[in-house]
């Protein structure tokens, strides 16, 4: 349980700093967390 908030906190993260780049790679976020994306 504890592993997986934290996993999807990290997800989040991860999804913040790439929606703040200028070309972000969805389909790479969405094979990097299969289903968090």
């Amino acid at each position: 349980m504890i592993k997986m908030q934290i996993s999807e906190k990290a997800a989040e993260k991860l999804k913040e700093i790439i929606a703040t780049q200028d070309n972000p790679d969805h389909t790479l976020l969405r094979v990097a967390f299969r289903g968090f994306g």
